[in-house]
């Protein structure tokens, strides 16, 4: 798990504040509206105090007098209540979208190391569950916080000028609550980053168990993987009632010393008001009203810690993504500015994932423009390393890259991707048509352009007998599909791309032997005006290329044509079964 600890300091909080700025006015007219609530509020004890004093005396005149004005404040409360309402849920949506546009942004613009050390259900829990956090708690329990704060200071600025030795008890008492909230908060805060982490494995097993559904079914491992998702769901309900049960004893040991300065309140009120005659029993009602109010918000202050330290946890693990090295940011980069012939050179290329794993050694080799060439080797060998090298998707530790005479390091991102296209050994379609899917490669490509680039990769017949053609809605990641099928629309996606240089990990690896042939004769058709580069699985699509390197162990040992290497025992083992294990 990805996690950088912040402590709690105003720096923490600050960078919080700026998630709040841009709706800064609307913030503080929230603000206003709750102090005006607030206010509201403190006038009816008075009122309900004067209403009760005019019954005992018989006054019905003064009685309907201050029950006009007790109803006139509470519905003027009701309707600055509604109005909170109105700025807490557009202040709360609006810091949601905001915050979610900007940790999604930030994501998509990380490396792809970063997305294979971290993991995609990190990402996804982060982004909907710590941004929702976030602003319920910025927005949500903190104005609630506020109220409750503000109603006990006006509060404790009322009872001063009411009774100012029973303020001073309530302030000495005060301390307590504070060393309660302190002394639980650790806990909590640590309980909390538990349960963010449990929640990402949740997130991890739905995600792969709704991807892989296919292969966990043929596997037969259904049950192993309710076991999994029961067993994190069961540790993190744990986690949870662990945080409720820290919580309600916090709450409880600051409700037992509220309930004591309760008493206090009632005990010394009553022998100002019996023995010393120095307290009226209107101001004795309003008092202990008000320590009612007083009470029921410290408690409500106190229960904050809890949300607090949820808000604490959240923020750690959104900032930890976005204090993030974007990929693209590291140099200023060169735009591409003439027409490529797709020559690629690797001198002394060193690339490791893990220092202490090396995965490509010192390799140099150079492809041809115009040229077919396939990269063979065993499992680990890193063929799949130098087409993530020549994405940019990694960085190598040595050595330069050079697409005919621009330094790879120094290209453009935006610039590269003009030049460059990947398809995928199991190629990724997006929900919609297959028009439209074709269409992602090139959004102004002209109707023509589609039937050409499909009937180069042997596909336009099949799609056009469908029964909505081009039309036809593929399904999820293409499940409608053959594999072959899918793999042909992929490279008809590259060809409609119509990038100098196209690579291809594996494209028949796991299709028909008619597909097979398909694609090797629209690879043979692409090589005389593209360069192309393939990581090769079967023998027929070495056989007839212009260049075969074969790597072993992150190093090349040998390069040539298929005859030049008949020789050749890797060689030879690679293909004595028809089959090259990536």
């Amino acid at each position: 798990m990805d996690h950088i600890k912040h402590p709690i300091t105003l720096k923490l909080l600050g960078r919080m504040w700026m998630l709040i700025r841009p709706y800064k006015v609307q913030f503080l007219v929230n603000l206003g509206v709750i102090i005006a609530s607030v206010i509201l509020s403190l006038a009816q004890p008075l009122l309900w105090a004067k209403i009760l004093t005019s019954l005992y005396d018989q006054n019905l005149d003064e009685l309907y007098k201050f029950t006009l004005y007790f109803i006139i404040f509470f519905l003027i409360q009701t309707l600055v209540n509604i109005g909170r309402a109105h700025f807490f849920s557009f202040l709360n949506e609006s810091i949601i979208l905001n915050l979610k546009q900007k940790l999604y942004k930030k994501i998509m613009n990380l490396s792809i190391y970063d997305f294979d050390k971290i993991g995609v259900s990190e990402f996804i829990s982060k982004l909907h569950n710590d941004t929702e956090i976030v602003a319920d708690v910025i927005v949500g329990k903190s104005v609630h916080f506020i109220v409750n704060l503000l109603t006990s200071l006006a509060i404790g600025v009322t009872l001063f000028f009411i009774e100012w030795k029973l303020a001073l008890l309530i302030v000495a008492l005060n301390p307590i609550l504070y060393l309660i909230i302190r002394l639980f908060s650790k806990h909590i805060k640590a309980r909390s980053t538990e349960a963010s982490s449990i929640n990402d494995y949740i997130y991890f097993i739905v995600q792969q168990s709704f991807i892989g559904i296919k292969e966990i079914r043929n596997l037969n491992i259904q049950d192993q993987n309710l076991i999994n998702f029961g067993t994190a769901t069961e540790e993190l309900k744990s986690k949870k009632i662990r945080i409720v049960h820290l919580q309600a004893i916090s709450q409880n040991l600051a409700q037992i010393v509220s309930f004591i300065i309760q008493i206090l309140i009632i005990l010394i009120g009553a022998y100002l008001v019996v023995e010393t005659k120095t307290l009226s029993i209107e101001i004795f009602i309003a008092l202990n009203t008000y320590s009612f109010q007083l009470i029921n918000s410290l408690m409500q202050v106190t229960e904050f810690n809890t949300d607090f330290q949820r808000l604490v946890v959240s923020l750690e693990r959104i900032f930890a993504v976005m204090d993030r090295k974007e990929y693209n940011l590291e140099l200023e980069k060169v735009e591409i500015t003439d027409n490529l012939i797709g020559g690629i050179s690797f001198t002394n290329v060193s690339v490791s994932y893990e220092t202490e794993r090396v995965i490509l050694d010192n390799v140099s080799f150079e492809i041809s423009p115009f040229s077919k060439t396939a990269i063979v080797g065993r499992s680990g060998a890193g063929k799949s390393t130098i087409f993530n090298i020549l994405l940019r998707f990694y960085s190598p530790l040595s050595g330069h890259i050079y697409i005919d005479n621009y330094n790879l390091q120094e290209i453009d991102e935006l610039s590269l991707r003009k030049y460059i296209t990947l398809v995928q050994q199991v190629p990724y379609f997006f929900g919609g048509s297959i028009k439209e899917n074709l269409l992602v490669a090139n959004p102004d490509a002209a109707v023509d352009d589609l039937y050409e680039a499909c009937k180069q990769a042997y596909i336009h017949d099949t799609i056009i007998n469908l029964p909505n053609g081009y039309e036809t809605i593929i399904g999820e990641n293409g499940s409608n599909l053959s594999g072959g099928e899918k793999q042909r629309l992929a490279i008809a996606r590259a060809i409609l791309r119509n990038t100098r240089i196209i690579l291809l990990d594996e494209p028949t690896s796991s299709v028909d032997n008619e597909s097979q042939y398909f694609i090797n004769k629209t690879l043979n058709l692409l090589s005389h005006n593209h360069t192309i580069v393939i990581i090769a699985h079967h023998l027929s699509n070495v056989i007839d290329c212009d260049k075969i390197i074969i790597l072993d162990k992150g190093k090349v040992i040998e390069s040539g044509i298929h005859t030049s290497l008949t020789s050749n025992k890797n060689y030879i083992d690679l293909f004595s079964s028809e089959m090259s294990i990536k």
